[in-house]
C-alpha cells in the first residue's frame, strides 16, 4: 500500500457543511484510533466538521460525498430496499442503477447522494419497483 502523502488534499462535497470542501487526506489511524485493524485504510476528512469518507481499496479516489448522519441513515435504508432486488435475482444489480439513473435524470450511485429530497426519490421508486413483479 501506498504511503499517505501528508498534505494532500482533494475538493469533497461535504453533506454538514454543504459545499465542496477542500478535504485532506488521513488514514484510519485518526478516523478509528480505536481500531487497529483499520489504521491502513484511507480517509479524506473535512477540516470544518470533521466528516469523512473512505477510498477505493489501494487508491485515492474517495467512496462518494462525505455524509452527514441523517444522509447516511437513508443510505442504509436504500440499501436494505436496493440490495435484495439484486441479490434475490429479481432484477440485474446494473439494470437497478440504470433504472434509478434514469428516473433521477442523472447517474446514480448511493454514495454520492447528497440531499435527503435525492434519499427520499430514490427510496420512493426503489418501492415502486419493490410492488412489481
Amino acid at each position: 500500500m501506498s504511503k499517505i502523502r501528508e498534505g494532500e488534499t482533494m475538493l469533497i462535497y461535504c453533506c454538514n457543511c454543504n459545499k465542496e470542501v477542500d478535504c485532506y487526506l488521513t488514514n484510519g489511524e485518526e478516523i478509528y484510533p480505536h481500531r487497529q485493524d483499520l489504521y491502513n485504510l484511507k480517509f479524506y476528512k473535512c477540516p470544518h466538521c470533521g466528516g469523512y469518507v473512505g477510498t477505493h481499496k489501494g487508491k485515492e479516489t474517495p467512496l462518494g460525498v462525505i455524509a452527514s448522519t441523517e444522509i447516511k441513515k437513508n443510505r442504509i435504508k436504500i440499501h436494505s430496499l436496493l440490495d435484495p432486488l439484486w441479490k434475490t435475482k429479481k432484477y440485474k444489480r446494473k439494470y437497478l442503477y440504470d433504472y434509478i439513473s434514469e428516473k433521477l435524470n442523472y447517474r446514480y450511485h448511493t454514495a454520492n447522494l447528497k440531499t435527503k429530497e435525492e434519499c427520499i426519490k430514490v427510496l420512493d421508486i426503489l418501492n415502486q419497483l419493490k410492488g412489481k413483479k
